[in-house]
């Protein structure tokens, strides 16, 4: 990851503390500000349902999940193979600490990709999800040979990203050859999250509003629309300013209620890849392996 200590600067090791110093045990949505989010939960859910389907192993094998955060899907592995050891590796300390206390199977070690503190074909799975992204070029390409040697011989790894043409994250062109330039592709997923994404930031809107608000602070520009910075400016005014902060407080809840859904991302999706599979694909998944 990214060392440079730019708390506001996305991908860098201060900006994962901060947010994981958000974070609050009965108020999960603190932590990415989207912890438990249905989207969150339809994701974890879609890995384990490749993965299931997919992926046979036998008793004794080990798996590492890198950039294990809070754990969730090291449980969750661990639910799927509970005769595999399943080691989460994550570069917050406090994250280690935290997924340590909330889950008990999985051994959860801090590591700071692109190194390793395992020897050379160690695991017989890998799960890569989400997380090479947030390195740069050149030490994504370190990671990947990293994390390859880490596999036994015959050993299996998923990987998992966002699509949006390189431009921060991957292409499926650059995604698709990084994997297949030292394993052997086995298959290629695609999910299609475009109408969810746009549908779900106008709720998050709703949600920042609200809070900015209640707290008195100043919008970001960036992130807030014309149109609810008008709203801001009118919740100013006595009486229907009033009127105002009532309505958008039980529109926040009811955002925060969309958000948790799980069935909603999942629905949206197979709409979503009805509509225009070329256009909507957000996300690739791509199960490959090392030859023996």
């Amino acid at each position: 990851m990214k060392n440079d200590c730019q708390k506001d600067e996305w991908g860098t090791r201060c900006w994962f503390e901060t947010l994981a110093d958000q974070f609050d045990k009965k108020n999960l949505v603190s932590y990415f500000n989207h912890a438990t989010k249905g989207y969150e939960i339809y994701r974890r859910h879609k890995v384990i349902e490749l993965l299931r389907d997919n992926i046979d192993l036998v008793p004794g094998v080990t798996i590492l999940d890198v950039g294990s955060a809070m754990g969730e899907m090291s449980n969750a592995v661990c639910s799927l193979y509970p005769q595999a050891t399943v080691v989460g590796i994550d570069f917050i300390s406090s994250l280690i600490k935290l997924a340590s206390t909330m889950h008990r199977q999985p051994a959860f070690l801090v590591a700071a990709l692109p190194h390793t503190p395992f020897k050379r074909q160690t695991f017989d799975l890998i799960l890569a999800l989400e997380v090479l992204y947030y390195l740069g070029d050149e030490d994504r390409i370190k990671a990947w040979h990293n994390l390859c040697g880490l596999l036994k011989p015959g050993g299996k790894l998923v990987f998992t990203s966002f699509l949006d043409n390189g431009k921060r994250y991957f292409s499926r062109e650059s995604a698709i050859n990084l994997v297949a330039g030292i394993l052997e592709i086995e298959r290629i997923f695609f999910d299609y999250n475009r109408v969810f994404n746009f549908f779900s930031r106008q709720l998050e809107r709703i949600i920042r509003l609200k809070d900015s608000i209640d707290s008195n602070q100043s919008l970001d520009p960036q992130r807030i629309s014309p149109i609810f910075r008008a709203i801001f400016m009118v919740t100013k005014i006595p009486v229907i300013g009033t009127g105002l902060r009532l309505g958008l407080a039980i529109l926040s809840k009811a955002a925060q209620y969309c958000l948790g859904l799980e069935w909603l991302p999942r629905i949206l999706s197979i709409i979503s890849g009805k509509l225009s599979k070329s256009k909507n694909i957000t996300n690739i998944a791509i199960i490959a392996h090392k030859n023996k």
